[in-house]
């Protein structure tokens, strides 16, 4: 099965989740041929729908596709992340200016937030088959002021 990342710190953290399943997970990493999606969508739903689907059409493989969105509780509408994790304006932040960026973000909400991703996958195993998860998959965490010092790269 083919999941629609190159991250390989997501991969691995799938590949974590899923190892009951016995499932043989590939990354993109192998597809040379693959475009790089730009994700544009306004949900977790809508981003995992048009990778999913562009590697399909691409591969001819089974394959899925995640995306996250990420709310922090206290914070104005206007700030929330949503699905722009990574990006401040057009910049997508590498790993240690994401950590900056939400440390501050953070000291800005007193030190402390309840925040949680909400992710999305989609799954299409033929052209007429598809199935659907949406962003009832949700992660619960605190995001703090103090970062932890072990780090995944890519994946912080």
């Amino acid at each position: 099965m083919t999941y629609g990342t190159r991250n390989l710190a997501k991969e691995m953290s799938m590949k974590k989740m899923l190892f009951e399943l016995e499932l043989q997970l590939k990354d993109l990493s192998s597809f040379e041929h693959l475009p790089v999606l730009e994700e544009t969508g306004s949900n977790p739903l809508d981003n995992s729908r048009a990778k999913a689907e562009i590697y399909f059409r691409f591969s001819y493989r089974p394959v899925f596709a995640c995306d996250s969105g990420l709310h922090i509780e206290g914070s104005d509408s206007e700030l929330q992340p949503r699905v722009k994790i990574k990006r401040q304006s057009s910049k997508v932040l590498n790993d240690d200016e994401m950590i900056d960026h939400y440390k501050k973000f953070s000291e800005g909400l007193g030190g402390r937030a309840v925040a949680h991703y909400g992710n999305a996958i989609l799954l299409i195993l033929g052209d007429q088959k598809r199935w659907l998860m949406d962003d009832t998959i949700e992660e619960t965490f605190y995001l703090v002021s103090r970062p932890h010092p072990a780090r995944v790269e890519s994946f912080p």
